[in-house]
């Protein structure tokens, strides 16, 4: 058969990422975290941040690096199961 398996054709895809009040049942269970305006995640299998659609953008950390980790800082880092990961606020003041 030349139809790719179901492994094949859907990648497994976690993702880390916060959520308002408003988000509905509906989308947690249909939808990746970030692909509506009540969500923004981070997705590890391409390391893309996303919100408001499934066009995803570049990730940038608001943290300071220095020395390898600058390095890395500039390419998106990508993730998966078993992987531990977080997630956080910066509030800014302005």
């Amino acid at each position: 058969s030349s139809r790719p398996r179901r492994s094949q054709a859907y990648r497994q895809c976690v993702s880390v990422g916060l959520a308002s009040a408003e988000l509905s049942p509906r989308c947690v269970l249909r939808q990746q975290a970030g692909w509506n305006r009540c969500s923004w995640a981070l997705h590890g299998d391409d390391g893309l941040f996303y919100h408001g659609s499934g066009h995803g953008m570049q990730f940038f950390s608001m943290l300071p690096m220095h020395g390898i980790e600058a390095t890395h800082a500039m390419t998106s880092p990508t993730f998966g199961a078993g992987d531990v990961v977080g997630c956080g606020i910066t509030y800014l003041r302005h």
